[in-house]
């Protein structure tokens, strides 16, 4: 372990579990007074490395050099194992277990491998570095993303704080025993006061700042000095974005106000599977034959999402203009295809609003035309019985004896006059529905 390790443990922020801590404590202090061990810990870390095995866990042999790596094996229906034990660190440890950063470059190595149908994450660990957590889970949602290929977590004795967060974006979370302890969703500091320690060896520290770095290394000196409110706020961030991670790669998890899994608590595997925080128990054969489904259920979904296409398809042909009979579809093309889709569907959907509203206009403006013709029909038959009225009114003026149709009399008159006027009123009345 080197010095950049100890600067990491006294100044990071860690998503790892307490009982961890407190184990980890003698290493810590011999580090603070500069005591680094010598020995070799090749045997150690050759433990930690990733390693490929066959569906079929009975044919693993023991011997860890029988063990390929990943970017070696050749035989096919195989499954990348990468061991994540201990403190969970983003560079390696010159003592210990491979940083992220490196466990990344093997996912890499998994997806490129054509033999390789899927990851097991073999994790034992009590959590670790934010970073390093966030760094791993980012590969590990790349390599789903990019490769199709299933990935597995399957746990020993612990999957805690940051190991947990790593776990929950695999496709599935299998414990190897009904009392290994999972969750520790959480995020804490511990801050160590250097000085007197220090001063007691006989060294003094003055710190001087520029004179426009008011706020450098605020939270830590606020910290130091009783303040912890600033250190609070940005352990929320990051404890935001732990959260965060856990519930999109385990969306179904169970929270209640009695149970709250979010707010640290660690879990036994049994418990943890009522409310969803892992998908099973059972052993390394138990996560590669999970592991084996997934990955038909992935082909599965390859050979849909792949298919011949056909420039018949008249209203899709436009998003493809690029292709040609027989050509595959991938799934990118297929998601951007539903994109465009689903955004002409919303323009339908907008239309047919539209014309349904202006459906509803036309229909009352047709009844009210059917009741402005029943009206006209109605003064046009008054009309015509008023002019038949008239009629015989003028016939029988003609006809009266001794009088000239010139001259009528004074009753005639009165009741031409009268029709006269029946008729204008009739005649202006029609004008409003002509």
């Amino acid at each position: 372990m080197s010095y950049s390790i100890l600067h990491s443990v006294f100044n990071s922020c860690w998503f790892i579990n307490n009982v961890a801590v407190s184990a980890y404590m003698p290493v810590i202090k011999q580090l603070y007074n500069g005591v680094f061990d010598k020995n070799d810990y090749s045997e150690e870390r050759a433990q930690n490395r990733a390693y490929t095995i066959l569906n079929d866990i009975t044919l693993i042999s023991a011997s860890q050099e029988s063990r390929t790596p990943i970017d070696k094996v050749s035989n096919p229906n195989s499954f990348a194992v990468i061991p994540v034990n201990g403190a969970i660190t983003l560079m390696d440890q010159r003592c210990g277990p491979e940083g992220t950063k490196t466990k990344a470059q093997y996912l890499a190595d998994a997806g490129i491998n054509p033999n390789i149908d899927g990851v097991i994450l073999s994790i034992d660990s009590p959590g670790g570095e934010a970073h390093a957590m966030f760094d791993f889970t980012n590969a590990i949602l790349e390599f789903k993303n990019k490769y199709n290929k299933p990935i597995v977590a399957h746990v020993g004795t612990m999957a805690a704080s940051a190991a947990f967060g790593i776990a929950a974006v695999c496709d599935k979370i299998i414990c190897s025993d009904t009392h290994a302890l999972v969750g520790s969703i959480g995020t804490y500091i511990t801050i160590i006061d250097q000085v007197k320690s220090l001063e007691a060896s006989g060294i003094f520290i003055k710190e001087i700042y520029a004179a426009d770095s008011t706020n450098k290394n605020i939270e830590f000196k606020a910290a130091l000095a009783g303040d912890d409110q600033p250190m609070l706020n940005m352990l929320k961030s990051f404890n935001d974005r732990f959260i965060s991670i856990v519930k999109t790669g385990r969306p179904d998890v169970t929270v209640s106000e009695k149970l709250d899994p979010y707010s640290g608590i660690t879990f036994f595997a049994e418990d943890a599977m009522k409310i969803n925080l892992i998908d099973g128990i059972g052993n390394l054969q138990t996560a590669i034959d999970t592991c084996s489904q997934l990955k038909f259920n992935y082909s599965q979904t390859i050979q849909i999402m792949k298919i011949p296409f056909q420039k018949a398809w008249a209203n899709i042909a436009s998003l493809f203009s690029s292709k040609v009979d027989g050509d595959e579809i991938t799934e990118a093309e297929i998601t951007e295809m539903n994109t465009e889709l689903g955004n002409r569907q919303n323009t339908i959907d907008q239309l047919t609003t539209t014309v349904s509203e202006k459906q509803a206009e036309i229909d009352t403006l047709t009844k009210n035309l059917s009741v402005a013709q029943a009206g006209n029909d109605t003064l046009q038959a008054a009309l015509t019985e008023t002019e038949t009225q008239r009629d015989a009114f003028q016939k029988e003026l003609t006809l009266r004896p001794g009088t000239a149709a010139t001259s009528p009399n004074a009753d005639v008159e009165l009741i031409e006059t009268k029709a006269a006027i029946v008729l204008d009123e009739i005649n202006e009345e029609a004008k409003k529905y002509r």
